[in-house]
């Protein structure tokens, strides 16, 4: 892989991956340093000649880095995977909607997914937010693709019954 090749990626999935750290509950610091070690290894020892979808690899790959650093005690926070807390802020309707629309929907949206448990918010952020696959969201969750099915549609379920007005305005 040349380096502009590998400078385009990086550039193109730094954000996302980026929103994802946090999103699981890890530093600023941890995430920058674990995904600056993704793309080091990548440059180093890897190409993404024989990688069908760039985005779920490496999006696996930073899952991985900073779990295990995590694991190794190379992150001082330690709390459990199925504990631990995944954010999401939603900041994608900026260029759809007037400001005040925005904020009002964005709030909606925080509010009812802070209704789910933390592994239906993490689904969700991998289905609709980074539009990645069942499959591959299944194999990231150590799930089988028909329980993450499962996983989402009883989310969708979770926040209509939380709030259907809500739900309509999105």
């Amino acid at each position: 892989m040349n380096d502009t090749v590998f400078s385009d990626i990086y550039q193109q999935y730094f954000d996302a991956m980026y929103g994802y750290g946090i999103g699981l509950g890890f530093s600023h610091d941890d995430c920058i340093d674990a995904i600056h070690d993704v793309f080091c290894h990548l440059f180093e020892h890897q190409s993404l000649d024989n990688v069908n979808n760039t985005k779920y690899f490496l999006f696996k790959c930073l899952r991985n880095k900073l779990l295990n650093n995590r694991r190794d005690g190379n992150i001082e926070n330690k709390i459990y995977l199925e504990e631990r807390h995944f954010d999401i802020k939603v900041s994608m309707m900026d260029s759809i909607l007037a400001k005040e629309r925005q904020i009002l929907i964005t709030q909606k949206i925080e509010s009812l997914l802070n209704t789910l448990t933390a592994r239906q918010r993490e689904a969700v952020y991998l289905r609709y937010m980074q539009e990645m696959e069942y499959e591959d969201i299944a194999q990231m969750m150590n799930m089988t693709s028909d329980s993450v099915k499962q996983l989402v549609h009883r989310a969708i379920q979770s926040m209509r019954k939380n709030n259907p007005q809500s739900i309509d305005v999105i």
